[in-house]
């Protein structure tokens, strides 16, 4: 809908409306398939690192934003290239995590496997930012200096992807949700500290810090986890 129309509210509105008509479709579909029961634990022990990233997100983009936005247009439009060409792989790479869960919980977990398999599949990913950023160039026409910057250390961190996504689902299920919850928020406080430095490239460095720091600590972890096993 941005490609089409420059209206926000036209965006917004249409957007989540289509997608509400999507997830009652499916929930109307699969409604007698769920098994309605409430275990608070396993809740804490299988999403207690997304949920708790979900609210660090929301403060960090809040000042984060804020701060790159004031350094004028051009980076506002490279930032906004940038997110454009990225926000759906970063979606999508979030089925990495989805697919080692229920591995995991099924007893069907392979490592190897699922990192070649994520490794792939962030290729693919990455290979999708790059044509988008083609096709969307003509659109906004960013200095390529700045985007350049923007989109080569979004690849970097969507290189880490695969050993994270699967250590930190492995480390949360198999390990010590608290432990793994609460190196995950130490990398996004990280994160949010570093995105209020004065720089228009605060964000994106306080990302790549945050997926340096949680990549040592799911290496460091997992290795951990399996000697204890």
């Amino acid at each position: 809908m941005a490609l089409f129309t420059g209206n926000q509210i036209y965006t917004v509105v249409i957007t989540l409306l289509v997608l509400s008509i999507f997830d009652i479709g499916i929930l109307i579909k699969n409604v007698k398939r769920f098994d309605w029961k409430l275990n608070l634990k396993k809740c804490i022990r299988y999403d207690s690192v997304a949920c708790t990233a979900n609210v660090l997100f929301f403060v960090m983009y809040l000042f984060g934003f804020s701060n790159s936005f004031s350094f004028g247009t051009k980076y506002v439009v490279a930032i906004t290239f940038a997110t454009l060409a990225t926000d759906i792989q970063w979606d999508m790479a979030s089925a990495i995590k989805t697919v080692a869960k229920i591995d995991i919980v099924k007893k069907k977990f392979n490592y190897e496997e699922h990192i070649k398999n994520a490794t792939k599949y962030i290729y693919f990913l990455i290979l999708s930012i790059l044509l988008m950023g083609l096709v969307i160039y003509p659109i906004y026409k960013p200095s390529i200096k700045i985007v350049s910057i923007f989109l080569l250390l979004h690849i970097i961190d969507f290189m880490m992807t695969p050993v994270i996504n699967v250590n930190m689902c492995y480390l949360e299920i198999e390990y010590s949700p608290t432990e793994a919850t609460l190196n995950m928020m130490i990398a996004y406080v990280l994160r949010t500290i570093i995105s209020l430095l004065p720089t228009p490239f605060c964000t994106i460095i306080g990302q790549i810090v945050s997926s340096i720091y949680e990549f040592i600590y799911a290496i460091i972890g997992y290795k951990k986890a399996k000697k204890t096993s």
